[in-house]
């Protein structure tokens, strides 16, 4: 009786049916793998853009700072110039000046020419 208990249930099932049940079953063990890889590489991505979005600014103020920085020392150097042309100018007219001055006394200023 026993016997024929068991043929029945054995004959429900295919002779492969363990086989084929571990195979679908590894089928989903690496779908699900590939998936956790494409959502890590997608976490990554998104990470370094992210990283990226938030210096992006930083680095064009550190651009920026760097472009006014070489303005201002260019500038500055400009105004030295300026100033010593002026103070040139300056020196030159007062000179004139005095020479003008003691030629009206009567007097000058002797130079020695090289």
């Amino acid at each position: 009786s026993s016997a024929l208990r068991v043929a029945p249930a054995m004959a429900h099932h295919r002779p492969d049916f363990n086989v084929l049940k571990r195979v679908e079953q590894d089928g989903k063990y690496a779908r699900a793998a590939a998936h956790v890889r494409d959502i890590n590489k997608v976490g990554i991505t998104t990470a370094w853009f992210e990283g990226k979005a938030k210096y992006e600014f930083t680095d064009g103020e550190k651009r920026n700072d760097t472009f006014i920085r070489t303005e201002i020392a260019q500038a500055n150097e400009e105004l030295k110039k300026r100033r010593r042309a002026r103070l040139k100018h300056l020196y030159e007219f007062e000179a004139r000046a005095y020479e003008d001055e003691l030629m009206s006394m009567g007097l000058a200023i002797q130079r020695n020419h090289y």
